[in-house]
């Protein structure tokens, strides 16, 4: 089995464009950053700055794909895809090696952010395979662990850098709400977390009522969410829920459909 990915020149142009391909794409859409109209323009408005590319311009694009593809994209590409493709790259690991191999795993992870601030964590997808647990649950004290200080250790001389200090170092889990980032227009983007499993599932649902809050209603007028629970089609579009999650009331929804929620945006969102 290998993970891989193979970059196309369409991918290296967005990339390298993100910024103007996101401002044309409001302008196209005239909807928030994050709904249905926004994700659907996104793809038009990248291939509309595409017919600027000269000819030249083309093959030296091919020329990067190729190159990204080999050896991996620049440093601050990097750290943009570490934050939002880790967890699903992650998670197909974890599925595909248990299920042809019966092995079950805990991940430690180090990578520079876009901040070129080491982060560093523990990552699982064990509770969603079959008859799983995640270990961080039934092992709560995991980052008083020896092995987790040799980790941060290792990530500081793998990045010759300081690393901020964890969150916890108890168990406990954290109930800082987590911090807003805009895009371009101003739009809030889905949160991104290293690991959501550190933070209290109120955390998490907090995020998620603020950005539905954001994208369902540009008013002060709170959002009724038992019509939101019933009548799915009425708010949402396309593939904006990932299949079978029935969204309700945040407050209301359980840890696991949070987190299923939060990983599926970022994955919309990177797409």
């Amino acid at each position: 089995m290998h993970f891989t990915r193979k970059w196309s020149a369409r991918n290296v142009f967005y990339q390298e464009n993100r910024g103007e391909i996101l401002v044309l794409t409001g302008q196209r859409s005239n909807a928030p950053a994050g709904t249905p109209a926004f994700f659907g323009a996104l793809q038009l408005a990248t291939s509309e700055l595409m017919t600027r590319v000269t000819e030249d311009q083309m093959i030296e694009l091919q020329s990067t794909a190729m190159e990204w593809s080999e050896t991996g994209p620049p440093p601050e590409i990097r750290a943009r895809c570490a934050m939002k493709m880790r967890g699903c790259i992650i998670r197909d690991f974890q599925e595909q090696l248990y299920k042809f191999c019966g092995v079950r795993t805990f991940v430690l992870c180090a990578f520079l952010d876009e901040g070129k601030v080491i982060q560093a964590c523990g990552q699982e997808y064990n509770k969603y395979i079959k008859h799983g647990t995640d270990f961080k649950t039934l092992i709560r004290d995991w980052e008083t662990a020896p092995l987790w200080s040799s980790w941060r250790k290792y990530s500081q001389r793998c990045f010759s850098t300081a690393i901020p200090e964890p969150v916890s170092t108890t168990g406990r889990l954290n109930r800082v709400p987590l911090p807003v980032n805009l895009d371009l227009e101003g739009c809030p983007l889905v949160p991104v977390m290293e690991d959501p499993s550190r933070h209290h599932v109120t955390v998490l649902q907090r995020a998620v009522r603020d950005f539905l809050t954001f994208h369902l209603s540009r008013t002060n007028l709170s959002i009724p969410w038992s019509n939101v629970k019933n009548d799915q089609s009425v708010w949402f579009q396309g593939e904006s829920l990932p299949p079978s999650l029935v969204l309700q009331d945040p407050s209301k929804m359980s840890r696991s459909d949070v987190e299923r929620l939060l990983d599926y945006w970022q994955q919309k969102e990177e797409d």
